[in-house]
């Protein structure tokens, strides 16, 4: 990651039915690519959800689509 930079990334991934994410996928790019690496792995890795729920209660898969934002400044 370069000083002075951030972007903006949109992003696409699966949340199972154990509230762990996969199939991460970038809609988006910010621009840098390390970025959006770095950031479908970081999501991939530590985001955790409790899972969606059918009528019934059940939990079921779910895709998540969301813009997510890093800022990087010197110092950080």
């Amino acid at each position: 990651m370069r000083r002075d930079h951030g972007g903006v990334i949109r992003l696409r991934y699966r949340i199972g039915v154990d509230g762990r994410v996969s199939q991460c996928r970038v809609l988006q790019s910010s621009g840098f690519p390390e970025f959006d690496r770095q950031t479908c792995e970081r999501i991939t890795d530590r985001f955790r959800f409790k899972p969606a729920r059918d009528r019934a209660g059940q939990p079921v898969p779910f895709t998540m689509t969301e813009t997510h934002g890093w800022d990087y400044e010197p110092g950080e």
